[in-house]
Parts: C-alpha cells; structure tokens; sequence
C-alpha cells in the first residue's frame, strides 16, 4: 500500500506541459504585453528574470509560460508579430521591453491600414515563413508543448489579417 497521495504521483510523475503565447497586431501586443507583466508577478519574476520571491509551487508552475535558462532564471515564451514596427518598438523602448527575448519580436516596415487582405494576402504572406519559423524555434525549446495561447484582434490588418493566416498555417 503506497502512502504517496493521487496529487503527489501526478506532480511526481508527469512532465509539465507549456504553452506558447503569441501575440499579433496592435492589440495582441498590447493585451498579450499586459498579460506577460501579470505571469511575471504571479511567478515572482523580477524584471531582471530571476525569482524574487522564492515559492516553491510558483517556481514549479513557472516553466509553463517561461523558459528556465538557467537555475532560477526565466525568460517568457512568447512571440510579439506586428507588420508595423511602432508598436514593437514602444513595446522594446518600455520599461519591461528588456525582459522578453530579442528572438520573441517579429515585425515589418509598414503598416497594413486595417486592411484585412494586406495582412492576410500581401504584407503578412510576405512575412509567414519567418514567423512560423520563429514559432518552431519556441516549440523546439518545448520539453512538452502543449498549445499556443493566441492574443489578437478580430477587425483591423494585421492582427486579424495576419493573425488568421498563422492560426490556419499552425494548425
């Protein structure tokens, strides 16, 4: 007879899975920014990527949304997609812009114009291959992937535009 609770085999014995979040457009960026800054405090992740509360469960769980680079050190996994780069250069420029990886920004050199096809069918065709290359480099980091978690918006260019064209090509 085995002393060992149902909840401690399972979180002795089964691997942790993780997610990949990305964020496309605009509004991805600014919601998905949002909600990196929210996993970050949650975990206790100081901006200089170290744990700043040590906890053991927040320490477990942290490897979800966050690739340990080394002993105590996380880095988000995350990807930042816009075909305009003002948006990811306000986001670089900001006071947590130095904690996400320079491999998690992908941008263009213009704007779509919320225009659904330029982002879709032109300016974001332009641009796939890069990003879904981007996409596997973060899987491949992955000892057990377990999804993406997509932030972007419905109207517009690129984040509905582009951002329909990644979900249908990732799939």
């Amino acid at each position: 007879v085995s002393t060992q609770s149902t909840w401690d085999y399972y979180n002795n014995n089964k691997r942790m899975r993780e997610i990949i979040q990305i964020q496309v457009g605009q509004c991805g960026i600014q919601v998905g920014s949002q909600n990196c800054e929210l996993l970050r405090k949650e975990h206790g992740i100081g901006l200089t990527h170290l744990i700043e509360q040590p906890d053991d469960i927040k320490q477990r769980y942290a490897n979800v949304c966050f690739n340990e680079i080394k002993k105590s050190t996380y880095v988000p996994r995350t990807l930042f997609i816009d075909l305009d780069p003002g948006t990811i250069d306000y986001l670089k420029s900001g006071a947590t812009g130095k904690f996400f990886s320079p491999n998690s920004f992908a941008s263009g050199k213009t704007t779509t114009g919320n225009n659904w096809g330029k982002g879709h069918y032109t300016m974001g065709a332009e641009y796939i291959d890069m990003i879904e290359e981007l996409a596997r480099n973060q899987v491949e980091q992955c000892d057990c992937f377990q999804g993406f978690l997509f932030a972007h918006s419905i109207c517009g260019g690129t984040g509905s535009g582009l951002g329909t064209l990644l979900i249908s090509r990732l799939r």
